[in-house]
């Protein structure tokens, strides 16, 4: 959950003053390029535009700052300065915040005592598909096809029904979650079976996500029956979408796709979409901002989730369709430009979804507690009852946390010390993050950062996050001035202010070396509680 940022500068001894504003000083962040500045206060998370005749006056006293020592005789004239800025309040619209309400609601709490936010339970290590850029290798993982038999989905079900009385949400995944309806009805059965026996409060809400290749009916009854929401892998029109997301077969799977969503609204399903954004879109001359507006155009989208497609270890680097961290600055932040333009000048929300998040953030000045859920507030399953922070880590040996199988607990006290070690790698405390700009308003996925990477510690996906941020508070604070239509292409793209500057943004931290092949390398994640 977020914590709302403390204003404000406190009454202090003079003693502690220097040190106070020291402090302070290193949490202020000043965005450059030319005549067009900003001032961001990490540790507020206030943001202010900064005219041109002050720029280079306040790069000159943040700099003579950071070289001072605490106590030092020129913080004398340092403090008056540093204190007009630091009380001034945030320039960045409330606004904003109401753009909340048109986000998917994705808790980042810690699992309480009583209730786990969110479970993940794979049924399926199988898929009707061969996806270009599949993170599952397919739906296999590592450990090859196989199904969770209904008997094992009830025994899960039972099994974190006695741990919790409340399981927020559990989500089906696999491979493809509709080829095994009956693992996931034995669940769902189970789950309300408990609460009926008062073991759990409630029966969870469900979510599944789909390739759309198949829906038939007593699957749309399944979902009818448990009101189970549905998230459709559909990556955008059939060029696209069939060249990346093709049948075992190498047949395209559009239509299939369609025709699914179709017996879903017919049914009274409610249904969204996840496109996966690569470098497929970009060969067809779709870029980030031609794929909302197709979302928008077909299905009435006005919010769109598409994160950036990355390299994974299941992809062979000869035919990765990965995007580079340039494709991926240019187009997040060109795509953010956009989504403001649209909401202030067009009144349209029209807009990518981490574009509203980053808006909702600055607006709220709500400090992000960690990057994902994984670990923290969720938990998954593998067909085998291996328990993991994340099913983006099925089947890896080194993510395994425990089993529901083991009686020493689904977490076992091995899998605490190993979120316990590595607290230390979330967005409060990794070395990287503790030093970036926009740490307090960061999100984004440890699984897909370890698929990139290799490593828990990896950051592959920062770089195109600075410029995001960047986007955001110059579009909005330097005046979004009116734009007949939307950029297209290379040849008439302007570069955003974010586009310009993300490099200067970058730490200046000496990350260590990645573990040695072989090496025991942990997830990093906040501590889960010891559970029976």
């Amino acid at each position: 959950m977020a914590t709302r940022g403390t204003t404000g500068r406190a009454s202090r001894p003079v003693s502690e003053t220097s040190e106070y504003y020291s402090r302070r000083l290193s949490q202020l962040y000043l965005m450059r390029d030319g005549d067009e500045a900003y001032l961001l206060d990490k540790g507020t998370v206030k943001v202010w535009p900064i005219a041109k005749t002050v720029a280079s006056t306040l790069e000159r006293v943040l700099g003579l700052g950071r070289t001072l020592p605490p106590g030092a005789e020129s913080w004398g004239d340092l403090w008056p300065v540093l204190a007009r800025i630091l009380e001034q309040p945030t320039a960045f619209p409330p606004g904003f915040a109401a753009l909340e309400s048109s986000l998917d609601e994705e808790v980042t709490t810690k699992a309480s005592v009583a209730t786990l936010p969110k479970l993940a339970i794979n049924v399926a290590n199988d898929c009707n598909l061969a996806c270009t850029y599949c993170y599952a290798n397919e739906g296999l993982y590592s450990s090859g096809p196989g199904m969770l038999t209904e008997s094992d989905a009830t025994a899960i079900a039972d099994r974190f029904a006695g741990i919790y009385s409340c399981i927020d949400r559990v989500q089906f995944m696999g491979g493809e979650p509709t080829l095994n309806l009956p693992a996931m009805e034995a669940a769902a059965v189970a789950f309300s079976r408990a609460v009926d026996d008062g073991r759990i409060t409630r029966a969870p809400k469900y979510q599944l996500v789909t390739n759309g290749v198949h829906f038939s009916p007593h699957f749309l009854a399944f979902c009818d029956r448990h009101n189970v929401e549905l998230t459709v892998s559909l990556d955008g029109p059939a060029e696209v979408h069939d060249a990346a997301r093709p049948t075992k077969g190498g047949r395209g799977s559009y239509e299939m796709v369609r025709r699914s969503v179709d017996a879903a609204a017919a049914a009274g399903i409610p249904y969204g979409f996840e496109p996966t954004f690569s470098r497929v879109h970009l060969r067809a001359g779709m870029n980030l901002i031609d794929l909302c507006t197709w979302f928008r155009a077909e299905f009435g989208v006005g919010v769109l989730h598409a994160p950036p497609m990355s390299s994974n270890r299941y992809v062979d680097p000869a035919t990765d369709i990965g995007l580079s961290v340039e494709e991926k600055v240019r187009e997040f932040s060109a795509v953010s430009r956009w989504g403001i333009k649209n909401l202030l000048v067009r009144s349209e929300l029209l807009m990518h979804d981490y574009t509203a998040r980053i808006l909702v953030s600055l607006a709220t000045r709500e400090v992000n507690a960690t990057i994902c859920p994984a670990g923290v507030s969720q938990l998954a399953v593998s067909v085998s009852g291996d328990v993991s922070p994340c099913w983006m880590f099925t089947d890896a040996p080194e993510y395994r946390l425990g089993s529901v199988w083991d009686e020493a607990g689904v977490v076992t006290q091995t899998g605490n010390d190993r979120l316990r070690g590595l607290e230390g790698l979330d967005l409060r405390s990794h070395p990287v993050c503790n030093s970036c700009a926009i740490q307090p308003v960061c999100f984004g996925c440890k699984g897909g950062d370890f698929h990139e990477s290799g490593s828990p510690s990896g950051k592959p996906n920062c770089d195109y996050m600075r410029a995001m941020v960047a986007t955001c508070i110059a579009e909005v604070l330097g005046g979004c001035a009116p734009a007949a239509e939307p950029d297209r292409g290379d040849d008439d793209h302007r570069p955003t202010f974010g586009e310009r500057i993300w490099r200067d943004l970058i730490p200046a931290v000496i990350m260590p070396p990645p573990p040695p092949t072989g090496a025991r390398i942990f997830l990093p994640m906040p501590t889960l509680r010891p559970m029976p």
